[in-house]
């Protein structure tokens, strides 16, 4: 097992606990970072309050489909994707972070987040589930 990113087990990293990784690619408020253990690759977007709570979510494709993807409308589809991977599998984490997240949420007024946003006044353009990525691949 990577003692860096826990690849292995891991799909979500929390602002709690992020590995120190680098960057290898900066778009629109999204970087992709690869571990120098494992090199795996590692989507991250900082959220609000202040753009202060970074989630990392592991990218399951090449960085030439991120330079692909980031090119159309300004990242929106890896913002979608990355906001529906958090929505779909936040409550997969440990106890500690789901509390962390909780309270999170609750900074964000239970709707300025990618868990609680309001898809009727919010509505995603092109990603719908974290699945739909495959489209653009």
């Amino acid at each position: 097992m990577c003692r860096t990113c826990e690849s292995e087990n891991r799909e979500i990293w929390t602002y709690l606990n992020l590995p120190n990784l680098p960057d290898i690619k900066v778009a629109n408020w999204v970087s992709l970072e690869q571990c120098h253990d494992c090199e795996t690759l590692w989507c991250e977007i900082p959220y609000e309050p202040y753009a202060s709570f970074k989630f990392l979510v592991k990218w399951p494709y090449t960085l030439e489909d991120f330079n692909s993807i980031s090119k159309i409308e300004d990242s929106l589809i890896l913002h979608e994707w990355h906001g529906s991977f958090i929505r779909e599998n936040w409550q997969s984490l440990s106890r500690k972070e789901v509390a962390a997240i909780n309270t999170w949420r609750e900074r964000t007024y239970m709707n300025h987040n990618p868990i609680d946003r309001n898809s009727a006044e919010h509505p995603a353009k092109y990603i719908l589930c974290a699945d739909d990525i495959r489209q653009y691949v």
